[in-house]
């Protein structure tokens, strides 16, 4: 059988959080990619959660419906619920406009300038 740790290293052991971290930094650095605004720098599990809000904005553009592609995506990702989904997901003003294909108008009156 197979190394069970997601970032496997010799003899089914694992790499240290702070080897991975560390890597990961180093990878951000080459690809040009710095501190956030916060003073915090995107984090690996930070991929996760792009590639849920990027895989549901694809199933919607193809048709699907939302609540449809909800359990699809959560299972996906191996949530057993969909709420623990739902945390991956935010809706932006833009995403929204994109989406569920509302007027800018309309969007303001929900989402207005902070």
């Amino acid at each position: 059988m197979g190394n069970p740790h997601f970032f496997p290293a010799l003899h089914k052991e694992r790499y240290s959080p702070t080897t991975i971290r560390n890597q990961f930094r180093r990878l951000e650095e080459k690809a040009g990619i710095f501190q956030l605004s916060t003073g915090r720098y995107p984090r690996v599990h930070d991929l996760r959660h792009t590639f849920s809000v990027h895989a549901l904005e694809q199933m919607i553009r193809k048709g699907m419906d939302p609540y449809c592609s909800l359990p699809i995506l959560s299972t996906y990702l191996g949530h057993k619920g969909v709420e623990s989904t739902e945390k991956y997901l935010r809706l932006t003003k833009q995403y929204f406009i994109d989406i569920l294909q509302f007027s800018h108008e309309n969007a303001e009156k929900i989402f207005p300038e902070v």
